[in-house]
């Protein structure tokens, strides 16, 4: 999925060097922008996910973590009602006390 969706904002964006987007357009361009941007960033949560699995020896968990960045990388939705990754808050703070990482930011992606 996230392949059309950035195939399309390559397109919009060669339109609109070329002219003015009309206003479908330019609703269009920003639904993919925000889509590209969830994307990217949920993959950059997965892999800090992955690393503090992989700091705290976690292995079931980091595996888990993996699969799910498999699946979004493959456009493959949860399915309803699934609970999505487990993040264990014990290991959590564990590694984000000790290690100086800020929760909730990116540590292995940078935009």
């Amino acid at each position: 999925m996230i392949e059309a969706v950035g195939q399309r904002i390559a397109e919009l964006w060669t339109y609109q060097k070329r002219r003015q987007l009309t206003d479908d357009e330019y609703m269009e361009f920003t639904h993919c922008m925000n889509a590209n941007a969830k994307h990217w960033w949920e993959l950059a949560y997965l892999k800090n996910l992955s690393l503090m699995a992989s700091m705290t020896n976690d292995v079931p968990w980091q595996h888990e973590v993996c699969l799910e960045m498999d699946d979004l990388q493959q456009g493959i939705k949860e399915k309803a009602g699934a609970k999505g990754h487990r993040l264990k808050r014990e290991h959590y703070y564990n590694i984000c006390g000790a290690s100086g990482l800020i929760p909730g930011r990116s540590h292995l992606t940078t935009f």
